[in-house]
Formats: C-alpha cells, structure tokens, sequence
C-alpha cells in the first residue's frame, strides 16, 4: 500500500500531510499516522505530495494513546513514547523547567533532546526554534511547534 492509497481511504488530500519536510513518518498533527520508505542516508526529505503519495507504508501504526498523565508514573531508570507525540512546552511546564533548550545529540546530530530536570526528553524530528551552534551541537529553544516523542527518567 502506498501513502496515497491510506490518505484517500481517509479521505485527506496528499497536500494537507506535507506542511513540513517529513523524515520517514507523517507530522505528528497529522490525522493519521504511518511510516513509509525513505532513505535518511541518501534521499532528501519528502516535500511534495506527488513525492509523499509514491511512498511504501511500511507499519500502519495503531497506537493507544499515551499523553502527558503518564508522565507521573514514570519511574527513574524507564522511559514511555507518547502518542501523539506532546507539546514539548507542556511536558516541560509539568517537570517545572521554565526555559527548556533543546540540543542535538550523536555522531550525526540528527536526534534533538531536551533536558528537563531529571528526565530526558527526544523531540519527534528536528528542533523548530532558531537553531545556534554549541561546542559540538547544535543548539535551540524549544518553541510551541516543538513536540516530544519519549521521554526517559
């Protein structure tokens, strides 16, 4: 099954899923999710609908809902997913950190993280804020378009 195969049987236009580049899955306020093929090591994100509507679904994921109320079950030592993924603002409102900054992590500072308090947030993509140079990172302020995927104590 192809990505525009799953829109028309949702009925949402092919336009409506690529309001950002996409790495791979659909924008988190999508109105539906799925992850398709794509080659992060040697194809440039996707940003047209035509290109978006060719693409393999790999999973059709159906994911219960996991929201910010399990933030407060979460143990030191474990982790959760959010799905949808959150409003990294809120997330860090609840942990108490007023100013969050998100950072790039790893040999190909491909992965955003924020620190908050003693939790670890893993943004869902790249940081949307302005974007400044760190030793060896890349740094950002976490702003409202930002949204956190897991989270771990």
């Amino acid at each position: 099954m192809t990505v525009g195969e799953l829109a028309a049987q949702h009925g949402v236009p092919l336009e409506e899923l690529v309001r950002t580049p996409l790495y791979g899955s659909l924008a988190p306020d999508a109105p539906f999710f799925c992850t398709f093929a794509w080659d992060m090591h040697h194809e440039a994100p996707v940003t047209t609908a035509a290109d978006l509507g060719r693409r393999e679904v790999l999973v059709p994921v159906e994911r219960p809902a996991v929201g910010l109320e399990a933030v407060d079950s979460l143990a030191p030592g474990a982790s959760l997913e959010f799905s949808p993924p959150v409003p990294a603002l809120e997330l860090a409102a609840l942990l108490g950190v007023a100013e969050p900054v998100a950072r790039t992590v790893g040999i190909y500072m491909a992965t955003w993280e924020v620190q908050l308090g003693d939790a670890v947030a893993t943004l869902d993509g790249s940081a949307a804020g302005e974007t400044y140079s760190l030793p060896a990172a890349l740094g950002a302020r976490v702003v409202a378009a930002d949204r956190v995927r897991f989270l771990r104590r």
